[in-house]
């Protein structure tokens, strides 16, 4: 059984995190997508199949961490095949809305996630080395390194900036400080 400051602890926590990074950078394209100017029907349907899916990315990833242990092993493979390609496809409809750096982020996170769970899903069933806080707290800080520039570079980002980054505050008393 790993303690919870070894390289072990990170299962189920390091796909998890890789999971939720994924999910976070899935949902921001598939907005994107969904309220990108120039899309089309289906650069709406790719937009909401990336969305669906970063949700869905969300949820396993929590409750794999909250269970201890990876869940759905056999499903996390081709889910990520069929994620992998939708985001290709997203990125070949629409490359001008969509950040190569968060297109790649993502794909390697996905990649993270497939390879780790399928090395998890051959170890013994019954070891399930408890995440601990320090690999909650390592993978968290690895996954957000990688994925908040990537976050940055979506065409999410660039639209909620351009919706008004500056805020006119009226100061009812006169005072001018």
């Amino acid at each position: 059984m790993a303690t919870s400051g070894s390289v072990g602890a990170l299962v189920p926590a390091g796909p998890a995190a890789a999971g939720w990074g994924a999910g976070l950078l899935l949902i921001a394209l598939g907005a994107g997508a969904l309220t990108g100017e120039a899309t089309d029907l289906g650069g709406r349907v790719l937009g909401l199949a990336l969305a669906t899916i970063g949700f869905a990315a969300l949820v396993w990833g929590g409750i794999s961490l909250a269970r201890g242990r990876l869940i759905m092993t056999r499903a996390v493979g081709v889910t990520v095949l069929v994620t992998l390609v939708a985001l290709v496809a997203a990125f070949i409809h629409d490359p001008a809305g969509n950040s190569i750096l968060a297109v790649a982020v993502t794909a390697l996170l996905l990649t993270v996630v497939a390879g780790w769970t399928a090395v998890a899903r051959r170890r013994d069933a019954d070891a399930r080395p408890d995440a601990g806080s320090l690999g909650i707290i390592v993978a968290a800080m690895l996954v957000a390194g990688i994925v908040t520039p990537a976050l940055a570079a979506s065409e999410a980002a660039r639209v909620s900036a351009d919706s008004g980054g500056r805020v006119t505050v009226l100061d009812r008393d006169g005072h001018d400080h």
